[in-house]
């Protein structure tokens, strides 16, 4: 099965900080969220600016995408409203894949703060997404990351090739190179009976 796998965004979680996936460009408009006074995962409801949105047609445009036969994408709003441009302009249909979501930096989902984020990264980094005993965030592992995605691929193994819009990290998980551009595609072959 090929993939098309489509950067969302880069996953900023703070109004002024990025939790350092990539290139940092802020794309989702957190006025709203700000005055609502969402905190941690909260921020991952943020819908893209202009720019994003502007660059979601803009790669909508990308003739390697005609050969997709459905768009499947994660739960977090940038990746839909990427997703609901893609549908329109490739005329696809779409699926929203709850295990395709972002990194988790808390897998008790209880963190308030970028702080918080910005240590379990370094700490991810730092370990190369393995958790070893020293280990004092509870961050996703690469191998939780890629097994959960890869149970919500393995639904479509009937298909020939998918745009699977996600995020950088999970796009890593697959193979990706450390940064791609928001906007970005990464293509990939998978089979839901063995791993590559």
């Amino acid at each position: 099965m090929s993939f098309f796998f489509f950067q969302a965004e880069d996953g900023i979680r703070d109004f002024c900080l990025s939790r350092g996936l990539g290139d940092v460009y802020k794309r989702q408009d957190y006025t709203e969220l700000k005055a609502l006074g969402y905190p941690g995962f909260g921020n991952d409801l943020a819908p893209l600016d202009a720019l994003g949105r502007s660059q979601a047609e803009q790669t909508a445009r990308d003739p390697r995408l005609k050969q997709g036969q459905l768009i499947v994408a994660s739960p977090f709003t940038r990746a839909l409203q990427t997703a609901a441009v893609l549908s329109r302009r490739l005329d696809l249909e779409l699926r929203v894949e709850v295990g395709l979501h972002e990194w988790l930096p808390d897998l008790t989902y209880s963190y308030t703060d970028v702080e918080t984020v910005e240590r379990a990264r370094a700490e991810f980094d730092a370990m190369n997404g393995v958790a070893g005993p020293e280990r004092k965030q509870r961050w996703e592992t690469w191998e939780q990351m890629r097994t959960r995605a890869e149970r919500a691929l393995a639904r479509y193994a009937g298909y020939d090739c998918l745009i699977v819009v996600c995020h950088g990290l999970l796009m890593q998980a697959f193979g990706a190179e450390k940064t791609i551009s928001n906007g970005g595609i990464f293509e990939a072959e998978w089979s839901p009976a063995c791993r590559d």
